[in-house]
């Protein structure tokens, strides 16, 4: 992330820079090699997109979703700092068409002071463990679920539990599935793979499987009668993961880039309430690359909308 203060004629006050420094760095970000910016002013901040707004792409690459979420969970703690030092705020997502690489514009002004919860809410900022580390075992608090899933709510996106041993046993395949096939977003296929030069057999050949029924059979060793070997037992790992802890799907109820935003506020606030609850949070994305996973979690959970990830909490 790149923090830029310009020198205008309204100037950044200087209590602000240090809150937006915290805030950036506090955030989850699910992909790591792709640049975020922000610009600051004393009332207005965009976040832009390094790679010149991929993610505006009709046919959007597994990554540029991850990027929007990590954006969006950026904003999250953005509004949290200001919020902290009494500014009112307003999020404008991708505000310009004729710039694709500005993903928000995010203003202030005088507001109220911050409520205890908000409060509470940056504060934990500076407590997260490492999100990204695998969370431990046990079960959730009796009521700490629903709770998060209301906060999820309050962000405009779903979070619902995976949590009958029938769900358990039918996710744990999926993901196992999904890990096998080394799939990639369904709109990786013919469109996007034909403007860079790439045939379907050249990004198999590299290692990734479009999954996508519209695309025809997967092919690699996901395919009928070819399922990968489990020397090391990682599938059993994996199995007695998805029973042991709790698992949540986070979810919006469509599936635009602004949607993707909704779930980076929810996934952020989410991650914060389950520090101040004590809990490990770490996020599992990578299989929901697959589009017949994230199309199988729909049916499984009954969901009135889009899943995007995992969060396993303990």
């Amino acid at each position: 992330m790149i923090l830029s203060v310009p020198a205008p004629t309204r100037r950044l006050p200087d209590a602000v820079v240090p809150r937006l420094v915290a805030a950036e760095q506090g955030a989850v970000r699910l992909i790591d090699d792709r640049p975020l910016r922000i610009i600051a002013t004393d009332d207005r901040i965009e976040l832009t997109d390094g790679y010149g707004g991929q993610h505006r792409s009709p046919y959007p690459l597994p990554g540029n979703r991850w990027q929007v979420i990590s954006a969006g969970a950026v904003l999250f703690n953005l509004r949290l700092a200001l919020r902290t030092l009494g500014r009112s705020t307003t999020i404008q997502p991708f505000p310009e068409a004729s710039r694709p690489e500005l993903v928000a514009v995010l203003t202030s002004r005088p507001g109220p002071p911050p409520t205890p919860e908000e409060q509470r809410l940056y504060d934990a900022i500076g407590a997260l463990p490492d999100w990204s580390s695998p969370a431990g075992l046990g079960a959730l608090p009796a009521g700490v679920s629903q709770q998060l899933s209301n906060h999820a709510a309050r962000e405009g996106a779903l979070l619902v539990p995976v949590d009958t041993p029938a769900q358990h046993d039918v996710l744990a395949e999926l993901l196992i599935g999904a890990l096998e096939r080394r799939i990639v977003e369904p709109a990786d296929a013919a469109p996007v793979l034909a403007s860079h030069g790439l045939s379907e057999a050249a990004w198999a050949a590299a290692g990734h499987v479009p999954d996508d029924p519209r695309l025809g059979s997967p092919v690699g060793p996901g395919s009928p009668g070819g399922a990968v070997a489990d020397p090391t037992g990682w599938q059993a790992v994996l199995r007695g993961m998805v029973h042991r802890d709790t698992l949540m799907v986070l979810a919006t109820h469509a599936d635009t880039e602004p949607d993707w935003l909704l779930a980076g506020y929810a996934l952020q606030r989410v991650v914060l309430d389950a520090t101040r609850f004590g809990l490990d949070a770490s996020v599992i994305s990578r299989p929901l690359e697959s589009y017949r996973l994230r199309t199988d979690l729909v049916g499984l959970l009954d969901l009135a909308g889009h899943p995007h990830l995992l969060l396993r909490l303990s």
